[in-house]
């Protein structure tokens, strides 16, 4: 699986890091199925691994949570959600070693790749955007 070069847009998303591994690429609500079984038990089914590459998981973190919430749910949420996720993918590293088992290096390292995924989100959301509306004039 070959890292992202997509050029300069996404340059901090090139270091190596410790906690690289796969990613979607492209997580978004329209790429996730969900099914109640009657009760509160709920199942997800992930589609479209078409854009699926080695890389930090800051690029589905963080794309996932611009594309699909609000200002005021990361606002409130956004802290508990990495350390839920945090607690999880923390459970598959190396219990050895420091530097990937603290969540403020994890979160540190999140940070310096926000920018350019935010780019790419922004991108993103622009065109669903155009293609939502144009889909409602139409109908």
């Amino acid at each position: 699986m070959k890292k992202y070069k997509t050029g300069p847009a996404t340059k901090k998303l090139q270091p190596e890091s410790r906690f690289d591994t796969v990613v979607h690429g492209d997580l978004w609500l329209n790429n996730l199925m969900f099914h109640r079984d009657g009760g509160e038990e709920e199942q997800l089914k992930i589609l479209d691994f078409g854009s699926s590459a080695y890389t930090h998981p800051a690029f589905d973190i963080i794309y996932f949570l611009y594309v699909n919430t609000d200002r005021e749910f990361r606002r409130s949420h956004s802290e508990d959600l990495l350390r839920q996720y945090f607690e999880v993918y923390s459970r598959y590293l190396p219990d050895d070693d420091p530097e990937l088992t603290s969540f403020d290096k994890f979160k540190e390292e999140l940070e310096e790749r926000r920018e350019p995924v935010l780019l790419m989100a922004t991108s993103v959301c622009t065109i669903v955007k155009k293609m939502y509306v144009r889909n409602c004039r139409l109908a």
